[in-house]
């Protein structure tokens, strides 16, 4: 690998791997794998298969706050569950829930299960989707989502989404989404709830950005999903970032100084005048992600050149409102940063932060200077609590600063596991190495299993829900883009 320049790079795990697609120049039948054996491209559009609804339970985004609240199942392949994380019914797939590790499968025409019970591991398979340019101008960490039980792309021909619930089972087709008018350049999961919003557009006097938001109807099977879509009027900035707010919202930032930004809920008035307030964030700290209604800023320094940098981490309660307030800064303690390393964030849907970044050398007699190994900690728990020192914390990766591999990104899975993804380089190339960790055990620890993917970690778009992690990459090694969707049980050896 190439010597990289010496600098610090802030980033949320969306817009890390929001960098434009990159053609990933391996032969993956080099990489090695414990999956099965991946899907076949689906070389077809969205097709209308059925009713919207019929009203059925899991046909339609259903509250709640314990399994009783979720009614019967819809049909016999599906069982409901409360994901009291998002407060919304669940319906697991034929047996397949976060951490069995087995399901069977649904067959389609009947909706019942099958009787042979498949074992699944730390990877599962993949959807190839059909070949072509990814949207939001390439810009993967953009263009995808994931809401239990369905991931959502958006690509050059428009959303895709496909169920998710049953890793075992066939790759279904795509579900056809209505609502949705306008080419989006951000789609953005806040719990159970996706949102979709496309660039401004001036009519007369006035700047309006088309905006969409799904409530995410929790049955695998449904045939077709429907958005409500709307615009708002805006300020004449561009949007330069949108995270998930508190209670199925969104934060979005314009593209200013200032950070100003908006939080966005339903129900939206058409053409309504959002207003947008500064953040109030140092200019050496830069917003990364979110924690409910917070907006979480970072900020990185070293006291004087040859020694450690350090994060410092500020909580901005109100944001997007009249309210925003900086509640101050926290410094990181166990983090002791390569330079230019990370870190990377992620946050869950009850507001929980995880950060990760590259050690450097804790004793500099130990070795040569660089990074040493990939660290994860915990230091938000949800989106009320205070930040803490980041006490809980795990080493994932060992790194030899001779060969130079880097972090990658990282993502969310539930409150207490999280995916974690680094570069390396081998015979055949740059290779990302995702890995799962969790802190149900004490201490953290990394769990077994691992995948090996093509290229550059930054080349991809994570997310995670419910238990299970996803990747988006695109590879144009044919010379037309091929995006496919990376499955990943965490917990499954």
């Amino acid at each position: 690998m190439k010597p990289r320049a010496r600098r610090i790079v802030l980033a949320a795990f969306a817009s890390a791997a929001a960098a434009a697609a990159c053609s990933l120049d391996l032969d993956e039948s080099k990489i090695p794998g414990d999956g099965p054996a991946d899907a076949a491209p689906i070389d077809a559009p969205a097709v209308d298969t059925g009713p919207a609804s019929d009203g059925a339970p899991g046909s339609v985004y259903i509250s709640c706050k314990a399994t009783s609240d979720c009614g019967a199942a819809p049909n016999a392949c599906v069982t409901p569950r409360c994901d009291t994380a998002r407060g919304v019914c669940v319906y697991d797939e034929c047996g397949s829930t976060p951490g069995s590790c087995t399901s069977t499968t649904c067959d389609p025409a009947s909706l019942t299960c099958g009787a042979s019970l498949s074992t699944y591991h730390f990877y599962v398979g993949s959807i190839a989707l059909r070949p072509g340019p990814i949207g939001c101008s390439g810009a993967v960490g953009r263009c995808f989502a994931a809401s239990f039980p369905f991931v959502f792309v958006g690509t050059a021909a428009g959303i895709v989404v496909y169920p998710v619930a049953n890793p075992v089972g066939a790759t279904p087709p795509p579900i056809p989404i209505d609502g949705v008018d306008f080419p989006p350049v951000w789609i953005v999961a806040s719990g159970a709830r996706v949102w979709f919003l496309g660039n401004k557009v001036v009519s007369g006097q006035t700047y309006k950005l088309p905006v969409a938001w799904l409530d995410v109807p929790t049955d695998p099977t449904v045939k077709r999903m429907t958005a409500n879509s709307t615009t708002v009027q805006t300020s004449q900035q561009d949007v330069g970032a949108v995270r998930p707010g508190a209670a199925g919202s969104i934060l979005v930032t314009l593209n200013d100084s200032t950070q100003p930004t908006t939080r966005l809920a339903p129900p939206l008035v058409p053409d309504t005048q959002v207003s947008f307030y500064p953040l109030g964030l140092s200019q050496q700290s830069s917003p990364v992600t979110t924690s409910g209604d917070r907006i979480i800023g970072l900020r990185v320094a070293t006291a004087a050149a040859g020694l450690p940098w350090r994060p410092f981490l500020t909580i901005v309660s109100g944001a997007g409102t009249s309210n925003t307030q900086s509640l101050g800064e926290v410094e990181l303690t166990p983090f002791n940063l390569a330079a230019g390393y990370g870190p990377f964030s992620a946050t869950g849907p009850t507001g929980g932060v995880v950060l990760a970044g590259e050690m450097n050398q804790d004793d500099p007699d130990a070795g040569p200077p660089g990074p040493r190994a990939g660290r994860l900690a915990w230091v938000l728990d949800d989106g009320a609590g205070q930040a803490t020192s980041g006490a809980t914390r795990v080493e994932y990766q060992s790194f030899d600063p001779a060969v130079g591999n880097v972090v990658g990104p990282i993502a969310w899975i539930d409150p207490t596991t999280a995916l974690v993804t680094s570069t390396g380089s081998t015979d055949a190339g740059l290779v990302t190495t995702v890995q799962g960790v969790t802190r149900a055990t004490k201490p953290p620890s990394v769990l077994p299993g691992s995948h090996a993917l093509p290229g550059n970690a930054n080349s991809y778009a994570y997310a995670g829900s419910q238990g299970f992690g996803y990747a988006l990459g695109v590879d144009g090694t044919s010379g037309t883009p091929q995006p496919t969707v990376y499955m990943f049980a965490p917990t499954c050896k």
